[in-house]
């Protein structure tokens, strides 16, 4: 797993106008999360030991629902899971 403090990354335009709102260290967690192995982030959601490697990984007081929510989104538009699995990760809260 990459380190989020060494993390770099280069937004595409249609990226700067879809996170024109987030602050930056927002778009570097989700830029980070994106960038991890999707079986990583896949297993996280049924494994507390791989959500807390994660976890570990971004800074301290980022919220642990947000980080969930955030794996859900991108598994979702990777097409990762699918609509039924989304509902069941978001409603165990």
């Amino acid at each position: 797993m990459s380190n989020f403090n060494n993390f770099k990354f280069k937004l595409t335009e249609k990226e700067e106008r879809r996170y024109e709102f987030y602050t930056k260290q927002t778009i570097k967690c989700i830029k980070f999360l994106e960038s991890l192995d999707v079986e990583l982030l896949k297993s996280s959601l049924d494994s507390s030991k791989n959500f807390i490697q994660i976890q570990k990984q971004l800074p301290k007081n980022t919220n642990p629902s947000w980080v969930k929510g955030a794996i859900l989104e991108i598994l979702y538009t990777k097409k990762k899971i699918d609509e039924k699995e989304f509902d069941f990760y978001t409603q165990q809260g």
